[in-house]
């Protein structure tokens, strides 16, 4: 018997299949749709160089980028 995660719940498997692929197939699309959010999110926060950034879940991975050029070679 497979487990099953309660409604709602995303799993692991679910990200190596569909869902991984779905980001995967459509990541141009998702990001240019999350970056008015991700610019408003990355400004507020304004980390700074040499700044440390925990980004978990943050869509495709421009979220990231930003953050990584905003806090520098010295961030993490």
């Amino acid at each position: 018997m497979t487990p099953t995660a309660a409604p709602g719940v995303l799993t692991e498997a679910y990200w190596n299949d569909a869902g991984g692929n779905a980001w995967v197939e459509h990541q141009g699309l998702l990001d240019r749709i999350n970056q008015p959010v991700g610019d408003s999110v990355a400004d507020r926060a304004d980390p700074g160089s040499g700044a440390r950034v925990l980004d978990i879940g943050c869509g495709a991975g421009a979220t990231t980028l930003d953050m990584a050029r905003r806090v520098g070679p010295d961030g993490l």
